[in-house]
């Protein structure tokens, strides 16, 4: 069985991360699509209708086996439901811009999209370091 026949893409990034998973698209293309996509992230704190982003408010942060801390995020809002149970501390979800998540993500953080997915892949901090920096986005915060 092929991870297509198993994945039912629901969106463009999904698609174009099949696509790059099953050599039908070059990672290349694939982080340029990245770059401009929304991807769903989990919080442990609602952000309100208007409201912001607080200092207090935490995302799903999940360690990576080569031992790095990398946020977890997704290529759509379904594909974040199972891990509701694996970590009940954040019941909340939010759409961002990948390239503003981009901004406020740490050095030495990586990005693991679509955790315990067949579909989906983990971006140590070099490559996100890389992609920031194609993307033209600025200021890695090192307090977060």
């Amino acid at each position: 069985m092929t991870r297509s026949s198993a994945f039912a893409p629901l969106n463009a990034l999904e698609q174009a991360l099949l696509d790059t998973q099953e050599g039908r698209m070059l990672p290349a293309a694939f982080f340029e699509q990245l770059n401009g996509a929304t991807v769903f992230i989990l919080l442990d704190k609602a952000i309100p209708e208007g409201g912001s982003w607080t200092s207090d408010t935490s995302l799903l942060v999940l360690n990576s086996q080569s031992g790095f801390p990398v946020i977890a995020l997704f290529t759509a809002p379904e594909r974040s439901i199972a891990w509701l149970a694996q970590a009940p501390a954040y019941p909340h979800g939010l759409q961002i811009s990948f390239r503003w998540l981009l901004q406020g993500v740490s050095a030495g953080v990586g990005l693991v999209l679509n955790p315990g997915s067949a579909v989906g892949v983990e971006l140590p901090p070099s490559l996100v370091d890389k992609l920031r920096a194609s993307a033209g986005v600025t200021g890695a915060r090192a307090d977060s």
